[in-house]
C-alpha cells in the first residue's frame, strides 16, 4: 500500500514544483537576460520614383515607414516596412483586379541600419507581381512572381527612369 501511495505522490509533487518554478524562471530570465535596448524603433524614408508605363511618364513621391516589431532572442530586433500611403511593401506601379506590380527598394533592416551588404548604400530595386486568389470561402492566397527589368518592360511596357531613396540610418551595433 505504501509503494502505491509513493508512486501517486511523485507526479503530484513534480507538477506542483513545475507550477511554482515556471513563474520564477520567467522573473529570473527577465532580470538577467533582458534584451539589449533597441537603437531605432521607427523611421520614415522618402522615396522618389520616376517610371514610364505605356509611354506615359509617372513620378511618385512616397514615404517608406520602418517600425520595430519587438525582440526575438534568436534574431535580435525585427523590423517591418511599408509604404505610408498604401501599406504595401513597395510602390505599386500597376494594379488590375487581383494583381499588382510592385517595385521594392531594399528591406526594413537596410533602412534602419541593422545590416549592411549594399555597396555605396545603393539599394537595387526589385520588381514582383503580387496576385491574390480566393481559395475557399473567405480564405485568400497571395502568390509572388519576381520580374527582371527586361521582363517588366517586355511584358508590361513599364520602364524605370530614375529613383532616389533616403540614406539608411547609421549601422546599428548588435
Amino acid at each position: 500500500m505504501k509503494k502505491k501511495t509513493i508512486f501517486l505522490l511523485i507526479p503530484i509533487i513534480l507538477i506542483v514544483l513545475a507550477i511554482i518554478s515556471l513563474p520564477l524562471t520567467f522573473i529570473i530570465h527577465s532580470i538577467f537576460f533582458a534584451p539589449p535596448p533597441s537603437y531605432a524603433t521607427y523611421g520614415e524614408f522618402p522615396i522618389t520614383l520616376t517610371y514610364e508605363i505605356n509611354g506615359e511618364t509617372v513620378t511618385t513621391n512616397e514615404i517608406y515607414v520602418v517600425e520595430c516589431n519587438g525582440y526575438n532572442p534568436m534574431l535580435g530586433y525585427t523590423y517591418s516596412g511599408r509604404i505610408q500611403s498604401t501599406g504595401e511593401q513597395g510602390i505599386i506601379l500597376y494594379q488590375e483586379n487581383n494583381y499588382k506590380i510592385i517595385c521594392e527598394f531594399g528591406t526594413p533592416d537596410y533602412y534602419i541600419g541593422k545590416t549592411s551588404g549594399y555597396e555605396n548604400n545603393i539599394v537595387p530595386p526589385h520588381y514582383y507581381i503580387q496576385e491574390e486568389k480566393r481559395t475557399f470561402l473567405f480564405f485568400k492566397e497571395k502568390t509572388f512572381t519576381v520580374l527582371t527589368e527586361n521582363e517588366l518592360y517586355e511584358q508590361y511596357s513599364i520602364r524605370l527612369v530614375s529613383w532616389t531613396t533616403a540614406e539608411p540610418l547609421e549601422t546599428l551595433t548588435k
